[in-house]
């Protein structure tokens, strides 16, 4: 991936790679725990009794606390995942505490029980009843500018996702619930489709400074407009960016830049 970013009009607009450039070159990927993960899972995915498309991204949980997303070599490759389950949290490395699955954020019928011995490969094949319910949208595998209802979280992306505050970016965990509005840099390793479910109370506003951009996104699960900026510009991995709008219709899932020369209130309605 290349690192760049370029001018637009008086102001520089940061492309997709610079996200990067923040942390260092490549994608960013989960790190490598130091220590024995609790267990490696593994095993085949079936979805509606049908094998589950490559690429489809499993993440544990004990509870409500993520214990493990499938990254790189561990994504579905049509045959099998694996997943490492966190052994630095408590809830995630107790022995006998049960892990639930999800896959590509629906969840799984199937859950297993923390093994006695840390680092144990566990085999558990998933199945899931359905696709995802109600609105989904699919990501291309790369970067995608992405926004989405309030606490909505990410765990199909590579962690972490970004968040453009003026000045620099913020690193925000993908397990960590977004802010309704905002929009955020997401790397998808592989085509991804993502459910988008919540509703959002419109009108919201966001505020980019004088001579700045800022990144929004739609807070909900249709389709939203956006003014109040110059200009706003869309992007997506295939595509790259759109040409300058000055009003944008953002699809459920979609984010976008905005930029404001005198400083001002971004609308989404």
């Amino acid at each position: 991936m290349s690192l760049t970013r370029f001018a637009v009009g008086t102001a520089v607009l940061v492309s997709a790679g610079f996200a990067v450039t923040v942390i260092g070159s490549g994608a960013p990927i989960a790190r490598a725990q130091q220590t024995p993960p609790a267990a490696r899972v593994y095993g085949s995915i079936q979805i509606s009794g049908q094998n589950a498309p490559s690429g489809a991204i499993v993440t544990a949980f004990s509870g409500s606390t993520l214990c493990g997303t499938s990254t790189g070599n561990g994504v579905y490759n049509g045959t099998q995942y694996f997943v490492d389950v966190d052994s630095s949290q408590s809830a995630c490395s107790t022995p006998g505490n049960t892990i639930s699955f999800k896959v590509n954020q629906q969840a799984a019928k199937e859950t297993i029980q923390v093994p006695q011995i840390a680092g144990s490969p566990v085999q558990q094949n998933l199945t899931v009843s359905s696709a995802p319910s109600g609105p989904s949208v699919t990501y291309k595998a790369g970067w995608n500018l992405i926004g989405g209802p309030a606490g909505a979280t990410f765990p199909q992306a590579s962690n972490p996702l970004y968040n453009w505050n003026g000045s620099s970016y913020d690193a925000v965990n993908n397990s960590t619930g977004i802010q309704a509005g905002k929009g955020y840099w997401a790397f998808f390793p592989a085509d991804t489709v993502v459910g988008v479910s919540g509703t959002a109370n419109l009108p919201i506003t966001v505020s980019v400074a004088a001579n700045s951009y800022g990144m929004v996104g739609n807070p909900g699960s249709t389709a939203v407009t956006v003014s109040g900026a110059d200009f706003f510009y869309t992007y997506d991995p295939v595509n790259g960016y759109s040409q300058p709008l000055t009003t944008a219709t953002l699809q459920p899932g979609q984010g976008a830049w905005a930029y404001s020369a005198a400083g001002g209130t971004v609308t989404i309605r």
